[in-house]
C-alpha cells in the first residue's frame, strides 16, 4: 500500500534462482539471504545472479560459516539437529577467487542467550569495542562487484 502512493515501481516475478527469468546485465544489485545455504548446488545460483548483474553492480550472499567456535559448539551440543549446510572460509576463498569480492563476517559472538538482556548488552559491547578475526564470525556476507 505504502508503495502505491510513493509511486515507486515495483515488479515481482516468481522464477527459479538457477534460471533467473532476465536478461543479462540487468540489476544493480542482486542479493540473498538465508537461501544459497539451502541450494543443492549454491554455484550455480551465485553465478546466475552474477549474469543478471550490470557491470559495476554488486552481488550480496550470506553464509553460516561451519569453521567458527559457536558453528562447532552448536554442533556438539545437538548432534542430531537438522541443519543447513555451512560453509568454511577457505570453500568460499576458493569458490569466489576469480571475481572482485570481500569476504564481511557478522556476530563475532554467539547470540544463543540474546534474549537475556545483560547478555544482549554484553554481547553487543563485545561486538563493538573487541571484534574477533574472521575465522571466528559466525555467519559470512560475500560482496561481489561486477
Amino acid at each position: 500500500q505504502k508503495l502505491r502512493k510513493s509511486n515507486v515501481k515495483i515488479e515481482l516475478k516468481e522464477g527459479d534462482i538457477e534460471n533467473i527469468p532476465y536478461p543479462e546485465n540487468v540489476f544493480d544489485c542482486t542479493f540473498t539471504m538465508h537461501v544459497l545455504m539451502h541450494m543443492p548446488d549454491y554455484k550455480d545460483a551465485f553465478k546466475e545472479m552474477y549474469r543478471v548483474t550490470k557491470k559495476g553492480g554488486v552481488v550480496i550472499c550470506d553464509f553460516p560459516n561451519g569453521g567458527s567456535p559457536w558453528a562447532k559448539l552448536s554442533l556438539l551440543t545437538s548432534p542430531n539437529e537438522e541443519r543447513t549446510r555451512l560453509f568454511t572460509l577457505k570453500e568460499l576463498k576458493e569458490f569466489f577467487k576469480p571475481y572482485d569480492h570481500k569476504i564481511i563476517g557478522l556476530f563475532s559472538y554467539a547470540r544463543t542467550f540474546y534474549k537475556i538482556p545483560v547478555v544482549n548488552i554484553l554481547v553487543r559491547f563485545l561486538e563493538r569495542y573487541l571484534p574477533l578475526p574472521l575465522y571466528f564470525k559466525r555467519h559470512f556476507f560475500v560482496v561481489v562487484k561486477k
